[in-house]
């Protein structure tokens, strides 16, 4: 809605599938609030910036001032000071010198701002297949997987490395049908352990963990030891399924069919992801 005063090309905003994406910050980080703001005639007017907490209230109300002479683009520095969801607004008033002398206010929306903790702005990061380490090549060839036991012993070299954050790919069962072989060939052989990505078959879907791999208590050992060398655990959410994900017997409304019935694999072209 266009005010009194029109203030335009307001930043930082985005809007996306019919809602305002909260702009991102952290505590004590100063965000520049900047905006388009026009006038007839030659008259002054002032313009602030204001900051609501994630209570809503009022915290800070700083003047804004034009970047550049004659640009009518206008900016001023908010700091949020705690995590949480905050906004922001801007407001334009100006003193009527006509004969009805009053003041002549114009408020742009409320848009949102989310502070997040600082690891969420930066941080250095290392990934790793559990599978991989700690897993050992057999005299016939054959491949015993890592687990997440063998695994955690990886991670002092981790964090001695300097890293803040341990990246896993999806430790769920993986999928029989259409499972990828050594160098992604279409074909795998019967101790190809399959692509992480392919998530479900008999064990369990999202909800399950690899046999493979261990137990779930294996997984939240794993966890507190990257926690005891203070380091965070990302791990990769995967919405896809493979054709054998419980999922897809239980709930097949949930997927995309092609003309034949079948239900549609995911593609990123020339990419295919038949598992």
């Amino acid at each position: 809605m266009i005010g009194r005063f029109p203030i335009i090309d307001i930043s930082p905003v985005t809007y996306f599938g019919g809602e305002f994406v909260p702009a991102k910050a952290i505590p004590n980080e100063t965000i520049p609030v900047s905006a388009t703001i026009i006038r007839e005639g030659h008259e002054s007017f002032t313009a602030v910036a204001i900051l609501e907490n994630s209570k809503g209230k009022e915290v800070q109300r700083v003047p804004m001032r034009e970047v550049w002479p004659g640009s009518n683009r206008y900016e001023g520095l908010l700091t949020p000071t705690d995590r949480g969801s905050w906004s922001f607004s801007i407001e334009v008033s100006a003193e009527n010198p006509g004969e009805f002398k009053k003041t002549l206010l114009s408020r742009s929306e409320k848009f949102p701002i989310f502070v997040e903790r600082e690891r969420a702005l930066v941080g250095s990061w290392y990934e790793f297949f559990p599978r991989s380490e700690g897993a050992v090549k057999n005299s016939d060839g054959t491949i015993t997987s890592g687990t997440f036991q063998s695994a955690a012993k990886r991670i002092p070299d981790v964090a001695a490395m300097g890293f803040d954050v341990l990246y896993i790919p999806p430790i769920h069962p993986i999928g029989y049908s259409h499972r990828k072989g050594k160098n992604n060939s279409l074909t795998a052989g019967p101790t190809d352990p399959g692509v992480p990505w392919g998530i479900g078959n008999a064990d369990g879907g999202h909800d399950a963990i690899n046999p493979e791999l261990g137990t779930l208590k294996d997984f939240d050992d794993f966890v507190k030891v990257a926690k005891k060398n203070k380091i965070e655990v990302a791990l990769d959410l995967a919405l896809q399924c493979s054709p054998d994900h419980p999922w897809v017997k239980s709930n097949p409304e949930w997927f995309t069919k092609r003309a034949d019935g079948t239900i549609a694999y995911a593609e990123n072209p020339p990419k295919k992801y038949q598992d």
